[in-house]
């Protein structure tokens, strides 16, 4: 005969559905009920102690730098390649007579952007690399500008210009000083930068000043591109001796590049 198996209304084998879901039910409080203290009794010590908070602030400012040592060391790495290249191209741009195929003015509009890399943007570079190398957060900022003109300065030369020896090089200088700027902006400690500004820092001038440059390039270039739309009278540079494609393409940067610059740093500052 086999054995027969009854069961108790206490035993757990007896219990209904419903009274192990109620039991459940029952835990499931508890454990709330227990997580719910944990966070009131740390908000309790939060009040009581507010040094807690600062060292809290403290290591997520440390995590942060930690976190943007690397960005910050391949943005130093690829912003001396750019001074490297930018000097050799520069160099070759003055010196090489046949370089640019160009207009005439072209090409003495591209001499004159190599003679200012050369003597101005490569140095400040440089010198900026070497003073954030020793710890300057004001450097830093000073080689991510240097950056961007180098952005803006070889977009120039990849888009507005004829097809020459150098090309390749341009589009080199391009890739890496748009990374490196972006990387360096990354690493960048905006409230540190913000904490060493002198009380007497005229940021609401600063300010002003950029959201008028904002205004103003970008007011000009669309009213002259909206009056070209409507009446093809073209933009008043072209009565220069530039191309109309040289014009184009500085219009094209300005908007893209310049006026959202200035109206954000202007918002923000």
């Amino acid at each position: 005969m086999p054995a027969t198996v009854t069961t108790e209304p206490g035993t757990a084998a007896g219990r209904s559905w419903g009274e192990r879901l109620l039991t459940l039910a029952a835990r499931a409080r508890a454990i709330v009920g227990d997580a719910l203290g944990v966070v009131r009794h740390r908000v309790e010590l939060l009040r009581r102690h507010p040094e807690a908070t600062a060292h809290s602030a403290e290591d997520r400012a440390r995590a942060t730098a930690t976190a943007a040592t690397p960005n910050r060391r391949v943005a130093r790495v690829l912003s001396g390649v750019v001074a490297g290249l930018m000097a050799a191209a520069s160099a070759a741009g003055l010196w090489w007579a046949g370089l640019y195929r160009d207009p005439a003015p072209v090409v003495a509009l591209l001499r004159g952007y190599d003679l200012v890399a050369l003597l101005v943007a490569v140095p400040v570079l440089v010198g900026a690399l070497v003073r954030a190398c020793r710890g300057s957060a004001r450097a830093e900022l000073l080689a991510a500008c240097a950056l961007a003109y180098a952005v803006y300065h070889y977009a120039i030369y990849v888009f507005g210009t004829a097809f020459n020896a150098l090309f390749l090089v341009h589009v080199a200088l391009l890739g890496l000083a748009a990374v490196a700027l972006v990387l360096a902006l990354r690493s960048l400690d905006l409230r540190g930068l913000a904490a060493r500004l002198h009380p007497r820092t005229p940021v609401r001038w600063v300010s002003g000043l950029l959201a008028f440059l904002a205004v103003a390039l970008g007011g000009m270039w669309t009213y002259y591109a909206l009056r070209f739309a409507a009446t093809d009278a073209p933009p008043a540079e072209s009565k220069l001796v530039l191309p109309m494609s040289a014009v184009h393409l500085g219009y094209a940067l300005d908007l893209l590049l310049l006026v959202p610059g200035y109206a954000t740093a202007s918002s923000t500052t």
